[in-house]
């Protein structure tokens, strides 16, 4: 299913998704992911049980800018095999799943190496799509993912969360965009 949570900017959606995605603390109520509470639990253990967030911030908090396209699609698997053992980074690992991630997303890049802030602002998209939707993904948190984007791209990333939920993902889609809520959400809340 695909959940739409609507309203105007700035009426609490962007802290909403942080208190799901665990960069901010809730003050009361609780978070479940089949079943198991997560409001107090860090960010990682919560990426751990299968919940992903995809912030509406591309270069400023979603990316490093200057950092190659392969390390940012890695940055929450910083020390985890296979990307790194005992400690020391195994570049060609990360390398050869940048290549994957780049064919699979239809990233368009002039290479795995390049600086992600020189990528248009669809490719990034598909960047932190690519990195947030790698293992064990159960339920994803959008924050107004289509805002800024030129039509093409748009369009691909409302195909690719339609896919999302087909595929069985839980989808909480935040957006100021009504048309978009009313094209891809099943069910549509509102804040005010």
């Amino acid at each position: 299913e695909i959940l739409g949570i609507a309203g105007i900017d700035g009426n609490g959606q962007e802290e909403l998704a942080e208190a799901l995605a665990g960069q901010r603390p809730c003050a009361r109520g609780t978070i479940e992911l089949d079943g198991r509470r997560l409001e107090t639990l860090h960010v990682g253990a919560r990426r751990r049980l299968g919940l992903r967030y995809v912030t509406d911030d591309r270069v400023g908090e979603g990316t490093l800018a200057a950092f190659a396209l392969a390390t940012n699609l890695v940055l929450k698997e910083i020390g985890a095999s296979p990307f790194w053992r005992h400690g020391i980074e195994r570049p060609d690992e990360i390398a050869a799943h940048a290549e994957r991630l780049v064919a699979d997303y239809d990233i368009r890049t002039p290479g795995v190496h390049t600086a992600v802030g020189r990528l248009s602002g669809g490719n990034i998209q598909k960047v932190l799509l690519a990195r947030e939707l790698v293992g064990g993904v159960k339920a994803i948190v959008l924050n107004k993912p289509t805002h800024g984007l030129d039509a093409q791209n748009i369009m691909s990333s409302r195909r690719r969360i339609r896919d999302l939920a087909a595929g069985g993902l839980a989808v909480l889609l935040i957006s100021t965009d009504l048309d978009e809520l009313l094209d891809l959400a099943d069910r549509i809340a509102v804040m005010a």
